[in-house]
């Protein structure tokens, strides 16, 4: 059960093979892993158990729980044009959270924090639009 969820579409033109290598490199960078999926680049980062161990006050970013998903697919209609979809959530588990810690996973899940990896990423894919 997520209790914090982030999700962003991106239209990008001319998208290059190298874009899902410099979103790994994104998403290493803050403490996540990707592997491609059936549904897309699945993203996994944090850890649950060492986050219950420390406590949620004490817990560095990089290890609160997390999921997500990068999806990308052909814009109909367009050329070399590309719809990307990225869903993020907590992956905190049972218990309650406080409003400290829903400030924290809306630090790491939050738009700018993603926007800046997503400008990162985007490099590879020359122009891009946001939606």
């Amino acid at each position: 059960m997520a209790r914090v969820e982030v999700d962003r579409t991106w239209l990008a033109r001319n998208v290059s093979a190298g874009l899902d290598a410099a979103v790994v490199r994104v998403l290493h960078d803050h403490g996540m892993t990707a592997n491609p999926g059936p549904e897309g680049l699945e993203m996994r980062g944090g850890s649950q158990a060492k986050m219950r161990f420390l406590g949620g006050a004490m817990t560095k970013d990089s290890i609160l729980p997390r999921r997500g998903v990068l999806k990308r697919s052909p814009e109909s209609g367009q050329v070399d044009v590309e719809r990307i979809a990225l869903h993020l959530e907590d992956r905190m588990g049972f218990g309650l959270m406080d409003p400290g810690m829903r400030k924290k996973y809306d630090r790491i899940l939050g738009a700018a924090h993603w926007k800046r990896g997503h400008r990162a990423a985007s490099h590879f894919g020359r122009s891009s639009i946001s939606i």
